[in-house]
């Protein structure tokens, strides 16, 4: 009897976690896994539900479920209800200490609850291996999926953290209660970065034999040396231009404004310079922020095109790709940049400094600093050599460390390990 596999999704929305599961799901054999996915199911998913279709996959709708404390953890997010007094109370020095503990005690209950209806669900299901994802730590209900797998039925559970951890902020014995314990029922939990392991032993009492490394990867396709299928005026762009590309949500965190900070001030220097952003706009205020910054000051070379489906057909028409996250794990874009030998131009964040050597494979530079954000698109813009160099050494790079086939054998590894098979 095959086991069932079943992974467990709870995103903020369309990210580089939900894109993994993807990722995992179309390359098992599903001769040797009954896959079962619990996942929302809105508009916002909608390319991951399409991806599934046609697959042999049991869908399990997941109701999204109000929680108290990420409204602490999300500084973004505006608190509503019951919340917005304790967090107003949380201002004041005299009362600081009093009202995280009130916070902290109303998200232990909420915990509580939630966690009874993840079992009830998981329950029904019955896995045999519960594989539970989560975009950020502590996130929404995934880590109340670890803390009930087993008691569910799971034979092994398996995490993986998809963003840096964040640090513990009220009293960690009474408000991460069940962070830590998540994290203790885990038997693998897999983090993208060496750089997250001292985070989760540190601020969760994370155990150490627990906490496995498996980097992402690039999928076959983006390796083939070819040209796109995209042509450059489809797109409005010039033949002769030096075009930078940036793949990513439009949110805060992806730095999209900081990029195009650096990029204006290039414009009247670098006469062929052009940029295309890709993604979807998720965060409403941010994106209408870069619409305008493009609108206002990109003399008509920068454009945001939007979510596409064929991004790395657009990634395939430039000369540099950028990465100018503030927060990131191991994302995708930049693999797949390093696969197509794409110049790239990154900042630091998450495993950038374990996936690339700076002036080697990429340039690197801090987060957030327009200025070198500038410089180092600058050197790329006036150095043909020093694209192909670097492009090279990033794609061989990526052949050698980054692919898919290794992301998904060594976690298929994992699976097999804790049910027993060879």
């Amino acid at each position: 009897m095959r086991p069932r596999l079943v992974y467990y999704l709870d995103p903020a929305g369309y990210g580089g976690a939900v894109k993994y599961v993807e990722r995992l799901v179309h390359s098992l054999d599903h001769e040797e896994f009954d896959v079962h996915v619990v996942c929302p199911t809105d508009a916002e998913m909608a390319p991951f539900l399409d991806a599934l279709s046609g697959l042999p996959v049991t869908l399990h709708p997941l109701a999204r479920a109000a929680h108290l404390k990420e409204d602490a953890y999300l500084s973004t997010r505006t608190p509503r209800g019951l919340l917005r007094p304790i967090v107003a109370l949380a201002r004041l020095p005299v009362l600081r200490e009093a009202a995280k503990t009130g916070l902290a005690a109303a998200a232990l209950a909420t915990d509580s609850r939630t966690s009874r209806r993840v079992h009830a669900l998981l329950a029904e299901i019955r896995p045999t291996l519960l594989h539970v994802n989560c975009d950020h730590f502590p996130d929404r209900t995934g880590r109340l999926a670890m803390v009930v797998g087993h008691r569910a039925g799971a034979r092994g559970v398996v995490a993986t953290i998809h963003q840096r951890p964040q640090p513990p902020v009220f009293p960690r014995a009474l408000s991460h209660y069940y962070d830590r314990r998540a994290l203790r029922a885990a038997d693998r939990t897999i983090v993208l970065s060496r750089r997250f392991v001292p985070l989760l032993r540190e601020g969760y009492a994370a155990p150490a034999e627990a906490l496995t490394i498996v980097y992402n990867g690039s999928p076959a396709s983006c390796f083939e040396q070819r040209p796109s299928r995209l042509r450059r005026r489809d797109l409005g762009l010039a033949e002769d231009a030096v075009l930078v590309t940036h793949v990513g949500t439009v949110i805060p965190a992806r730095g999209q404004i900081v990029l195009a900070q650096a990029l204006v001030s290039l414009l009247e220097s670098c006469p062929r310079l052009e940029a295309v952003f890709v993604g979807r706009g998720t965060d409403a205020a941010y994106t209408a922020a870069l619409q305008d910054l493009i609108a206002r000051q990109g003399a008509g070379r920068l454009r945001w095109i939007g979510h596409r489906d064929d991004a790395v057909e657009v990634m395939r028409l430039a000369d540099i790709a950028a990465v100018s996250s503030f927060q990131e794990a191991h994302p995708f874009a930049l693999l797949e940049a390093m696969a197509t030998a794409r110049a790239i131009v990154t900042t630091d964040v998450g495993a950038v400094p374990e996936t690339v050597e700076d002036d080697v494979s990429a340039l690197v530079v801090l987060a957030g600093d327009v200025e070198a954000m500038a410089a180092g698109i600058r050197r790329l813009h006036d150095s043909a050599p020093l694209r192909q160099r670097l492009g090279e050494a990033a794609r061989r790079t990526a052949l050698e460390r980054f692919t898919e086939e290794r992301m998904v054998r060594e976690t298929v590894g994992l699976y097999r390990a804790l049910v027993g098979r060879p």
